[in-house]
């Protein structure tokens, strides 16, 4: 239990305490077993323990950061699906805005073929209109000329 607690205390201080720290806490740990005396071989162990928190802090560090980065992911991506919703809305308000001015554009070439029969058919009928003014106008000219002739005989 002892042991627990004290893994416990350390690994808390050990991620309070950050890398550069940890590694300056075992370099103190080492030197202390170095100098000799009853503790050095506890210092020893206890520095090794710390080398291994050490590792684990890293790997917990690494973790983390693996962690934000798929959350900051996650949230671009619910970024990106909501953004690729809106385009598609846009796209399906675009789509029928097209829809509905081709069927313009259909109307109004449907209109010009149209105008432009008219223009034929009313060209035709000015034609054949001064073909019969003149045709009338040659009679009336004509006439006015028999009955001169007449006259003056």
């Amino acid at each position: 239990m002892a042991s627990n607690n004290r893994d416990v205390k350390m690994t808390l201080s050990v991620e309070s305490l950050g890398q550069e720290n940890i590694t300056k806490l075992e370099k103190s740990l080492r030197d202390l077993a170095k100098e000799g005396g009853a503790s050095a071989e506890e210092f020893g162990h206890l520095a090794d323990e710390i080398a291994r928190l050490g590792g684990q802090n890293q790997a917990l560090q690494a973790v983390k950061a693996l962690a934000d980065g798929t959350e900051a992911l996650s949230k671009s991506q619910v970024d990106a699906q909501a953004r690729v919703s809106q385009m598609a809305e846009r796209l399906d308000l675009l789509t029928a805005a097209t829809v509905k001015a081709k069927a313009a554009e259909d109307q109004a070439a449907q209109a010009l073929v149209e105008g432009r029969k008219a223009k034929i058919d009313a060209d035709t009928a000015l034609k054949q209109l001064r073909a019969s003014y003149d045709a009338a106008e040659k009679k009336t000219s004509e006439y006015q000329t028999e009955v001169s002739r007449l006259v003056t005989e």
